[in-house]
């Protein structure tokens, strides 16, 4: 997952195994299908920060009492 942090939002867009953007938030509709490497040229380009999101470290469910 890729997190798009932009100066009026901030975003992300899931990779599936081979780096094409899978799913993506609606202000980055647009990006559906892109490879991860346009979305960084893309990104860069405007000026905005890319950070790589380790889907792994999601938080676990919420404990029920």
């Amino acid at each position: 997952m890729l997190r798009i942090v932009a100066p009026h939002f901030v975003a992300g867009v899931q990779l599936d195994t081979e780096g094409l953007v899978v799913e993506a938030a609606p202000i980055l509709w647009y990006m559906q299908d892109w490879a991860a490497a346009r979305v960084y040229a893309y990104c860069r380009g405007r000026g905005w920060r890319v950070e790589t999101i380790d889907d792994a470290c999601t938080p676990p469910p919420a404990a029920q009492e």
